[in-house]
């Protein structure tokens, strides 16, 4: 009987410790407000985002766009506009998920999410992102 808990207890390690862990090492960033949105995730590492979700209180009336721009830290000549949508024509939730586990992030780079919110609307924004290894 010592040997079979001694065996188990041997796979449980191996398994724990092979196993990639995908689920536990996300980092969860949320931002809500009313005012214009102009905010930046900028982890400071090697990172993937996984993706974002916006949740808007109401449908604005005015028509205005909100954007996702990947911002290089390399300089404005790799600044990539990576989501644009004029959310007076959407109804319900923005859901964006990355292919294959997400893009990339630099360590210099930053992720801006703005909208002007004349309409001041309530939102919730949420990210999820990784450090890359």
């Amino acid at each position: 009987m010592k040997r079979l808990s001694q065996v188990c207890i041997s796979l449980f390690v191996f398994i724990y410790i092979t196993l990639p862990v995908y689920a536990f090492d996300l980092i969860t960033v949320q931002v809500t407000g009313s005012a214009a949105m102009s905010y930046s995730l900028a982890p400071g590492y090697q990172s993937d985002v996984i993706d974002f979700r916006l949740h808007l209180g109401s449908t604005p009336t005015t028509s205005q766009d909100f954007t996702v721009t990947v911002n290089a830290g390399a300089g404005s000549e790799y600044d990539v506009l990576l989501y644009k949508k004029d959310l007076s024509t959407i109804t319900g939730d923005i859901v964006f998920v990355a292919e294959e586990g997400g893009f990339n992030l630099a360590p210099t780079d930053t992720l801006d999410f703005a909208y002007t919110n004349t309409d001041v609307v309530v939102y919730g924004l949420q990210m999820r992102y990784r450090r890359h290894e």
